[in-house]
């Protein structure tokens, strides 16, 4: 998807403002005071904070596509007010110019990703445990990860495999060992899953709580525990002119990161976690490929995640690695 051309009557960052209070006001029926940009925007929507008169805030989103809010619901039955709610506004002319405006709940706190290089170690590893925590609240109790599994992770890691992509050839044996051994996942329950887990997306406040999560839009069903972490190597890690490195502290983040996730997993599924560590191992291993592999336009990757993919699938997670690194690479 493309960023779109505002049309001439939003251009001016005034009217974008005064159409946010507008539709604020219609939606919620109470007067506004104010309205402001958020220091960062996303690439596919304009975003405007609107403080009304009784000193509470909302958000409203200039969108460049429909927004299904299905995902956004389902996080939040799971994760609270964690997650914003989402509601859809009607306005003609606004999606005759093709703009999809969307009105969302604020959640008060900063981007992790604005204060990770300005916080000291400590604060980040707090985040990555604080982060952990949140993500054992969306374990599914009462199921397996069998059906999915074989309904939909096995099909497209067979699909990658069966794509003739010369850039998958490396990866081949690799992918076919995490076919043969998918299996063994299946006793893992599901877990929610957030398709774009990055640090743009991860709302922080001063002491290294996470206050929410956003941008659920897109974001796929519960997958196995686990195979929708493959971001914490890029959330303690980071990618400088092209190459993966690690942070100094990227050890103890992820080492806390697993640790409160699966400690503060429901009591029902705990014997499970900890007496499968090698399928949640698995798990996270497809989760990985599929992340890297998978691309929504053929043949269109990120170039350093490939780079480092090598590196990436050596790791294991702390249950079976105990004091050894984190990669073998």
């Amino acid at each position: 998807m493309k960023k779109k051309t505002l049309p001439t009557t939003l251009r001016a960052p005034g009217r974008q403002k005064k159409r946010a209070r507008e539709l604020a006001e219609r939606h919620l029926k109470k007067a506004t005071r104010a309205a402001c940009f958020p220091r960062i925007q996303g690439m596919f929507s304009l975003t405007v904070i609107v403080t009304f008169q009784d000193h509470t805030e909302g958000v409203v989103q200039f969108r460049y596509e429909p927004l299904d809010p299905e995902p956004f619901r389902r996080a939040r039955a799971f994760l609270g007010e964690l997650v914003p709610t989402v509601e859809i506004l009607e306005d003609e002319e606004l999606q005759a110019a093709d703009l999809w405006p969307v009105y969302l709940s604020y959640i008060s706190g900063i981007t992790w990703f604005e204060r990770m290089d300005r916080w000291t170690a400590q604060h980040n590893v707090l985040v990555a445990k604080s982060l952990g925590r949140v993500l054992s609240r969306g374990v599914v109790l009462g199921g397996t990860s069998e059906g999915v599994i074989e309904s939909e992770i096995l099909p497209r890691l067979r699909a990658l495999l069966e794509s003739g992509q010369e850039v998958i050839q490396p990866f081949a044996a690799q992918i076919q060992r995490l076919v043969d051994d998918a299996h063994q996942v299946n006793p893992l329950p599901l877990q929610l899953a957030h398709l774009d887990l990055n640090e743009l997306n991860i709302i922080v406040d001063e002491e290294g709580e996470v206050t929410g999560l956003i941008d659920w839009e897109r974001s796929p069903p519960p997958m196995p525990f686990g195979m929708r972490c493959s971001r914490i190597h890029t959330l303690p890690g980071e990618y400088q002119e092209g190459k993966y490195s690690e942070r100094k502290e990227y050890q103890e983040m992820e080492r806390g990161f697993w640790e409160d996730m699966v400690g503060h997993a429901p009591a029902a599924v705990l014997p499970t976690l900890r007496g499968h560590p090698e399928a949640v191992q698995i798990s996270f291993l497809i989760g990985t490929v599929l992340e890297v592999l998978e691309t929504e336009v053929p043949g269109r990757f990120h170039q350093a995640s490939l780079r480092a993919l090598p590196k990436f699938l050596t790791y294991r997670i702390p249950a079976l690695r105990g004091p050894d690194p984190p990669f073998a690479l």
